[in-house]
């Protein structure tokens, strides 16, 4: 094939995706997300190239939707087999005089990663970028070769399910073009018969139907449905059946197969088909192997699961730092007091005041260091299994308090605690949960206001109208929150801090954690100050286990 006919069968195929210009999708956002996390890169991007241009299906870190070919790196990378490694860009004949080098973002690192279709083609790249120069470990670059295999999953799934779509529509067209579709699409289909008795025979199906279970069509033809599927699918293909004669509409699910402890995965469509009378007749189904999209959704949300524990971890790394600080004080003190006692009982000084003061000052620096350690692995520990217990709600917040005590000193910052003494602040929870969500509102707070005039915090408790619920709120003298990211800032990943300051989960996960306690967890727009809202019923039902 000539180099001409290439390039058009490499269009072709990108277009066929109909992808380009279209909105921006989670599943490759996480993709870019991911990409720039792990590598720790200010900029990364699914670029498609076309006959004039580099796209960008997710772009992180770049504002631009798209450039131009002679000064996209990805043109050059979508001709490599394995990847595009540009460690010195300045050095590089291809890019030293490139304006996004010489000038604009300059680029001191890039790394593209060739995306290729089912048809063999490559439509684009995952990159990242950086303005300085880099290595990668081996691991990040597996990592990327593993991220760019979702990506082409992803492509590929887009493909299957446009395919999906349109086989659906010209199905309605005629017989005759039914009559194809069914005997070429690569889907499974067939066609059950709806009799009195509810044995659903089978009345036809095609050969991709009989190539995915392994049966010769005559064997397939006039028996019951129950004896041809996966027991294991049976109970809930049998409801749908019985929900399209109820409502003579088509119905689509997903189900499971497992035979040999190996599962499968399944979209289905059940479509009704109709006689004059408007009684159904006859059902079409039509299924999709999606165990692959499966397997591979799982993966990434194993890994948005870890980066959702990890957040915990990064707020915890960055309270400690500024815990040091006060740790390293009463070591001080107490390595002073020890160093003292022991020369006066090398010079046989003697004196029991003198001595008894240094013995309990060392005894009470002990205790509270004890203390913050004690704090530390607490809130560090997974509490996602611990029963909901009696607590204390003065307690939990004076504790994160005392946790936060020297990050909220070094940055000049007043937290103020109020709530009546009158009521009894005992309920229902997790003590660890709670104080790493009002620690993650803390914190946010220290981040947004850290360089305002006016800095400080306010922890308010109040009792609900009917008695039931403690009512947290916790406010700090910012001035409120911009309406764009209100509507954003719960979203998991979402984050107004800059690049490798904040994972963007923590609002996410403290919403949860709340949810978890039959809770309610909010932002406050009618407060002059930024201001979120907690309400945590006093009483949890025994019988349910709820996990954060």
């Amino acid at each position: 094939m000539n180099k001409d006919n290439s390039e058009q069968k490499r269009l072709e195929c990108l277009r066929d995706l109909e992808i380009l210009d279209t909105d921006s999708e989670q599943c490759f956002d996480d993709i870019t997300f991911l990409a720039a996390t792990v590598c720790n890169m200010p900029i990364a991007l699914i670029s498609l190239v076309d006959e004039k241009r580099q796209w960008f299906k997710s772009k992180r870190g770049l504002d631009v939707c798209e450039t131009t070919l002679d000064v996209a790196f990805c043109a050059h990378a979508i001709k490599e087999d394995n990847y595009l490694l540009v460690k010195s860009p300045l050095k590089d004949a291809r890019f030293k005089y490139n304006p996004l080098v010489t000038d604009g973002i300059k680029i001191r690192f890039y790394l593209g990663i060739p995306l290729k279709t089912k048809c063999g083609h490559n439509i684009g790249t995952l990159c990242i970028i950086d303005t300085r120069p880099r290595e990668l470990t081996e691991d990040q670059m597996q990592f990327m070769m593993r991220l760019a295999r979702q990506s082409e999953h992803l492509l590929t799934l887009r493909a299957e399910t446009l395919l999906h779509l349109k086989t659906k529509n010209n199905l309605k067209k005629s017989d005759e073009w039914s009559q194809m579709i069914f005997n070429n699409s690569s889907e499974m289909m067939g066609i059950v018969e709806v009799d009195a008795e509810k044995i659903w025979p089978l009345q036809m199906v095609n050969p991709a139907f009989c190539e995915r279970i392994k049966v010769d069509v005559k064997n397939v033809i006039g028996r019951p449905v129950s004896q041809v599927i996966s027991p294991t699918l049976l109970e809930k293909t049998l409801f749908m059946f019985q929900k399209v004669l109820t409502t003579k509409r088509s119905v689509e699910f997903e189900s499971c197969s497992v035979d040999n402890n190996i599962n499968s995965w399944f979209d289905s469509t059940i479509s009704p088909k109709l006689n004059e009378e408007g009684n159904v007749t006859h059902l079409l189904i039509i299924s999709r192997d999606i165990t692959e999209r499966k397997n591979q959704e799982a993966v990434i949300d194993q890994q948005k699961i870890a980066m959702a524990k990890n957040a915990k971890f990064s707020e915890l790394g960055e309270l400690a730092g500024s815990m040091a600080h006060e740790i390293n004080n009463p070591l001080t003190i107490i390595i002073s007091r020890a160093g003292k006692l022991k020369t006066m009982m090398a010079r046989n000084e003697f004196n029991q005041e003198v001595f008894f003061k240094s013995i309990n000052q060392i005894n009470e620096t002990a205790h509270r260091i004890a203390k913050i350690i004690r704090s530390l692995k607490t809130i560090s520990r997974n509490a996602d299994l611990d029963p909901m217990e009696p607590v204390n709600l003065k307690t939990i917040i004076e504790d994160t308090q005392f946790l936060c005590e020297e990050r909220l000193r070094t940055s000049e910052i007043k937290l103020q605690l109020d709530y009546p003494e009158e009521i009894s602040l005992e309920l229902d929870a997790r003590a660890s949960q709670i104080t790493q969500v009002l620690m993650n509102l803390i914190n946010n707070s220290v981040h947004a206001i850290s360089d305002l005039n006016e800095k400080w915090i306010k922890v308010t408790i109040a009792l609900s109208g009917d008695g039931d619920s403690l009512i947290i709120k916790t406010t700090d003298s910012g001035k409120g929150i911009r309406l764009d990211i209100q509507n954003k800032m719960m979203e998991p990943f979402f984050t107004t801090k800059e690049f490798g300051k904040g994972t963007g989960l923590g609002l996410s996960i403290s919403r949860g954690i709340i949810e978890a306690h039959d809770g309610k967890f909010y932002y406050d727009p009618i407060s002059p100050n930024t201001s979120f809202v907690i309400e945590l019923p006093r009483r949890q039902q025994k019988d349910v286990k709820k996990l954060a």
